[in-house]
Parts: C-alpha cells; sequence; structure tokens
C-alpha cells in the first residue's frame, strides 16, 4: 500500500506550464494540508480572500483512471490572483471531500482574519476571480470552463 504522502497532489496552477510543487514529503494528511494552506495563504495581505472549489474529478491524458482534485483561488496583496490544485491521485472521492474539509477548517483557525467563499461551482469561482482580479488570464480561465461545459454532449 502507498503512503499517505504518494496519494496526494499539490500542484500550483499559476503559470501556464502548471509545474508541480514537490512539497516535503508529508508524512499525514494533516501535515500535507497544512502545507497547501500555507501556499495558498502566501502573499494574500492582511486580510486573505480565498475561494474554495468543489471536489472534482479528471482523467490525465493518455490513461484511463480518473483523480478527484479540488482547487484553491487566493487574491493577492497585489490585486493578482493564484490557482492552486489540491489532487487525491487514487479514485478517492471521500478522501478529496475530507481533504478539502480540513483545509477549510486549516483555514478559518488561522490567527488572522480571512474571507473565506465556498463554492460548489468551478465556474461560479472562476467569475468570483475574474470580477476581483480581470484581466486576459481570469477571462481564459471562465471561458475554457464554460465551452467545456457547452463540449460535454448532454443525452
Amino acid at each position: 500500500m502507498r503512503r499517505t504522502w504518494q496519494k496526494l497532489g499539490i500542484q500550483p496552477m499559476t503559470k501556464p506550464s502548471n509545474r508541480k510543487l514537490q512539497p516535503a514529503k508529508p508524512r499525514s494528511i494533516a501535515a500535507a494540508i497544512n502545507h497547501f494552506a500555507t501556499l495558498v495563504l502566501a502573499g494574500t495581505g492582511e486580510t486573505p480572500q480565498i475561494g474554495l472549489g468543489p471536489v472534482v474529478w479528471n482523467i490525465k491524458p493518455g490513461h484511463d483512471t480518473r483523480f478527484w482534485y479540488f482547487v484553491a483561488c487566493s487574491i493577492k496583496a497585489n490585486a493578482t490572483f493564484r490557482i492552486d490544485q489540491f489532487a487525491v491521485s487514487d479514485d478517492d472521492c471521500q478522501l478529496a471531500k475530507e481533504c478539502r474539509a480540513n483545509l477549510l477548517a486549516n483555514l478559518a483557525t488561522r490567527q488572522r482574519p480571512s474571507l473565506l467563499i465556498d463554492f460548489d461551482d468551478e465556474l461560479a469561482l472562476a467569475e468570483w476571480a475574474e470580477a476581483l482580479c480581470p484581466g486576459d488570464r481570469s477571462r481564459r480561465i471562465r471561458e475554457g470552463l464554460q465551452r467545456e461545459r457547452t463540449d460535454v454532449p448532454h443525452p
């Protein structure tokens, strides 16, 4: 059986290259969540504004196994935004939901006041980010999600 830290992935999505952040191998889920919370809060200033997306799944190109993930979008002190992805590499939706709930609790109990918004829709999160940080990048993300929804065939 794989160790806990091998099941979890943290990916900053702030650059088009989408390079993986290699966290110090956390020995527990709690350590991984604490590391992710610190990453999300980095550069947010005195009163962080953080939007937390829903748990959703995807399949990596060339693979046949889905993985579950959620994203956290933080508004930076310089009026830019950052999106980070917390992924569970195994097909384990329940673990992803538990990690998301624990991240929300971790962020809510930090010392400084924060504005935490719990989104149940990725598109609503993208629209929120675009409203606070208008620009080409936020528009492309929103348009990509809208296009993704229109491209899905409905029965």
